[in-house]
């Protein structure tokens, strides 16, 4: 089975370096433009899962056309940031300091009492592949997600320590990683390349 995971297009509030977490916002038009780009592969996909915010739903639209059938799933959501939701990482910065500093540089002890923490997300990640992946009879899947989700995603695969959560960065909008699947073995072929923002939540 070929995996093929994206990060949902580009955003209202990514080119405003908004945190979206469960919020969500439109696609731009050179998002839309990036995700009808994805077709050029000519991929049929015989599954196809998408998180069921509406910028990575929209994105799994556009890739597939309206004649695929998508399976919309929370298990796939970004990470739910709670009180920053909506908010510049620059504003958060100010407001939370202690809180953000200890999600990027220690990551493994940061806590969110008003949404998700990091182990909340990688449980959902385990949850979604021992759900929904591993031992089925699919040949090309198309897997719609988020930023740091894939994060979550591509470290659930190499076995990452949550102390290096970080490690595999955000990656760019609407380009394809690729994951073999064999049974319930993951192996990446190949990463996207990294994002140039380095505002991990959007």
């Amino acid at each position: 089975m070929n995996l093929y995971i994206t990060r949902h297009s580009k955003t209202l509030w990514n080119t405003l370096a908004i945190n979206q977490g469960h919020l969500d916002s439109p696609l731009t038009e050179e998002g839309i433009e990036l995700a009808l780009s994805l077709r050029k592969y000519k991929i049929k996909f015989d599954k196809v899962f998408s998180s069921d915010l509406y910028r990575a739903y929209h994105s799994a639209r556009l890739i597939v056309g309206d004649e695929v059938e998508i399976e919309k799933t929370p298990l796939l959501r970004e990470i739910d940031v709670g009180m920053w939701s909506g908010k510049s990482l620059e504003r958060i910065r100010r407001e939370h300091r202690k809180s953000i500093d200890t999600y990027f540089k220690e990551p493994q002890d940061f806590r969110n009492p008003s949404g998700e923490d990091l182990y909340d997300l990688m449980e959902r990640v385990d949850r979604f592949f021992n759900e929904c992946i591993f031992y089925k009879d699919y040949t090309n899947v198309l897997i719609v997600t988020h930023g740091v989700t894939l994060c979550a995603i591509l470290d659930y695969i190499e076995k990452v320590p949550m102390e290096k959560f970080w490690s595999n960065g955000k990656r760019r909008n609407s380009q394809y990683n690729l994951v073999e699947c064999r049974g319930n073995r993951l192996k990446i072929i190949k990463k996207a390349p990294k994002s140039k923002n380095r505002n991990y939540s959007l």
